[in-house]
Order: C-alpha cells, then sequence, then structure tokens
C-alpha cells in the first residue's frame, strides 16, 4: 500500500511539474507575437508575389487587400496603419515557412486550407475572408499556433472590420471594448483606428472587387453575431 501511495503522488507531483511548465511556456507563447511588434514597432505580413487584387508591388510597398488589412492590424495593435512591413514570397510552402522561421507575423495571402496542412504545418487560419471558385483556396490571416493573443487579436480587428459595414459597432460597444483591448496589448483605440484605416471589410472588398472577380474569388460570410 505504501508502495502504491509513493507510486500515485510521484504521478502527481510529476503531472503538476508538468502543468507549471507549461503554463509558463504557454504564457511566454502567447504574448510573443504582440510583445515583438511593439518592440520593433511594426506589423510584418507575408503576402503572396504578384497576385493582383491581393498584394501587388508598389514601389517599396504593396497595394492590395493583403495591405490593407495589415494596416488594420498595425492600427489596432500599434495606433499607426503605416507602421506595416512586407516579406514576399512566391508560393504557399514559402509563406509558411516565413511563420515558421518568425520571419512574419501574419500570412495575409490566399493559400490552401486544410485540416492536415494545420496539423502538419503548425499554423492556423483565423477566419477565412474569401475563398476561390474553384479549388481549396481561401484568403484570410494565417497565425502561428500557440500565441493565443496574436491570434484573438487577429480575430476581433478582422471581426470589427467585418461588422462596421452592419453598423454592429456603436461608440458605446468601442467604448466598452477600449480597455479588454489595452489588457491583451491593443491600442486603446484599436476599433476606432483599425475602421478609420480601411473604412471596414465591405469597403476594401469594394475597392478591389474588379481584380478579385477577375480571378474567381468571393467574399465568405463572416458572423455577424459576435459578442461585443
Amino acid at each position: 500500500m505504501r508502495e502504491l501511495r509513493s507510486l500515485i503522488e510521484s504521478k502527481v507531483f510529476a503531472g503538476l511539474g508538468a502543468l507549471t511548465i507549461c503554463l509558463g511556456g504557454c504564457e511566454a507563447a502567447r504574448a510573443g507575437t504582440l510583445d515583438d511588434i511593439k518592440g520593433r514597432g511594426v506589423v510584418t505580413c507575408a503576402v503572396a508575389e504578384n497576385r493582383p487584387g491581393f498584394s501587388v508591388a508598389a514601389g517599396a510597398s504593396q497595394e492590395g487587400l493583403a495591405r490593407d488589412m495589415c494596416a488594420a492590424l498595425a492600427a489596432s495593435v500599434l495606433g499607426k496603419a503605416d507602421a506595416i512591413s512586407f516579406v514576399v514570397a512566391p508560393d504557399d510552402g514559402a509563406l509558411v515557412a516565413t511563420l515558421q522561421a518568425d520571419e512574419a507575423d501574419v500570412v495575409l495571402a490566399p493559400m490552401a486550407w486544410s485540416f492536415s496542412g494545420e496539423v502538419e504545418q503548425g499554423v492556423m487560419l483565423v477566419l477565412p475572408l474569401l475563398q476561390a471558385e474553384k479549388g481549396k483556396r481561401v484568403f484570410g490571416p494565417f497565425v502561428r499556433q500557440g500565441d493565443d493573443s496574436w491570434f484573438i487579436a487577429v480575430r476581433w480587428t478582422m471581426l470589427a472590420l467585418a461588422q462596421a459595414g452592419a453598423g454592429e459597432i456603436s461608440g458605446d460597444v468601442r467604448h466598452a471594448n477600449s480597455e479588454p483591448g489595452v489588457a491583451l496589448g491593443l491600442d486603446a483605440d484599436w476599433i476606432e483606428k483599425s475602421l478609420a484605416a480601411t473604412g471596414g471589410l465591405g469597403h476594401v472588398l469594394q475597392t478591389h472587387k474588379d481584380k478579385l472577380d477577375a480571378g474567381g474569388w468571393q467574399a465568405v460570410p463572416v458572423p455577424q453575431f459576435a459578442a461585443w
């Protein structure tokens, strides 16, 4: 009986030790990207090379939907829509590699999306915004797995952009979500500034509509039931 109790206690203490390690490690990972962004002063977005409607070189920068979404994230986190930089990659593998190597904070590019891909590559789609009429490609922000705070920041910034056109983001809602946003690591006026940077998702989709339509892309209905 004494040996059995010792064995149980050793398993319990081992489990508690593992939990402590996980909690410390998970917290460090969760805060990583937001801390990195604030440290360097820019959001770094990986974009596809020469994809009309999404990302096309414009001098030293980019233009297209990916650039607009990158600006929204910069406004949300840093309060400055122009605090952005880009890593340009030729294909899905290279785009994913930028996340895996910590060379980018988010991928904003049309990419293949599958269960096996998320499991094997260690990246995940935050929210699908567009889908190709043919094939299994989607456009939306892809981020590294294991960084919960950054995932939440990206997702709710995208939801704010999507719901702005539906009149769901009132002044009271923006004020009420200021303090939780700051606690997460966002700018105090994160909703206001992300909307000011883009005019909302509907506006930027309309801006790039002709090129997106020509490429066979269509909007994915974004949930309108997010509880603010």
